[in-house]
């Protein structure tokens, strides 16, 4: 299949109050949104560089993805194992993320299948739900994961 098309849409979603850490806080939640296209096919992902936890920016981000865009548009890409992405794009996790993330879209929808079954045909459909622990071992009521959170204020 070609990729048609390649775009990025900025976006920038407002917090209802400040997001604060010790080391770091912010009003917004910046991402990029791609679309990738191929006839009359639509695939889409978003790089969300995050300020604060990692050395990326959304100017780097952007960077990498535009270069990406130079490298990938008008270009054949199969179905098989993904390799699409050039080296040098290890610089933006984020870029490679949201990039890798619509092209899978836009593959499994030419495809006609669920996104999770173009990563893993044996995934499962459904995801065991959350447990309030009590007490008593978890194991007694059929959940086998235990995520613990701790902190201090």
């Amino acid at each position: 299949m070609i990729l048609d098309d390649i775009r990025f849409i900025p976006q920038s979603i407002p917090f209802k109050k400040r997001y604060q850490t010790a080391s770091h806080s912010c009003l917004t939640r910046d991402s990029i949104i791609i679309q990738v296209q191929s006839g009359d096919y639509l695939g889409y992902g978003e790089a969300a560089p995050l300020a604060g936890y990692s050395p990326e920016t959304m100017e780097n981000c952007m960077n990498v993805l535009n270069g990406i865009q130079q490298q990938l548009a008008g270009q054949t890409i199969g179905a098989g194992p993904f390799n699409h992405l050039p080296p040098k794009t290890i610089k933006s996790p984020a870029a490679v993320f949201g990039m890798e993330t619509a092209i899978i879209d836009l593959i499994s929808k030419v495809q006609q299948i669920p996104f999770a079954t173009y990563l893993n045909p044996q995934y499962s459909p459904t995801v065991p739900v959350n447990f309030l622990y009590t007490g008593y071992p978890p194991k007694q009521y059929g959940k086998y994961t235990v995520k613990l959170k701790i902190g201090i204020k």
